[in-house]
């Protein structure tokens, strides 16, 4: 059964706005920067919004995995907080392109995000 988490997070990941599923990819990454131009003002001004709510379901996803909620392969659940990790490392590379366009509150929280 999917968490509610995992839901919100794959609803975002489906929207392709922001690169989610970069997996360490600069070209992806950079290319979703410069996508960030392109967007009408009315999809960009949402996509803080939309990174910090890709954030917060990542911490929680984390959270719900390291707390030992999960039970199954030790293997699966490693990568899966890998994945999870890969993900808030390429938004704080995207965001770092886009370093002006995004509010200070938001490279906090990528940065806090990735170390924990």
């Amino acid at each position: 059964m999917l968490t509610k988490t995992h839901t919100n997070n794959q609803r975002i990941r489906e929207l392709n706005i922001i690169p989610a599923d970069a997996k360490g990819d600069p070209t992806l990454i950079r290319g979703f920067a410069t996508q960030f131009a392109m967007l009408p003002q009315s999809v960009a001004i949402n996509v803080p919004n939309l990174i910090m709510w890709t954030v917060l379901c990542a911490v929680r996803q984390r959270e719900h995995l390291a707390a030992g909620h999960v039970s199954g392969n030790e293997g699966t659940r490693q990568m899966i907080l890998r994945d999870l990790r890969q993900t808030m490392l390429d938004l704080t590379a995207y965001t770092s392109q886009l370093r002006y366009r995004f509010p200070p509150h938001l490279h906090e929280a990528l940065a806090r995000a990735s170390v924990e």
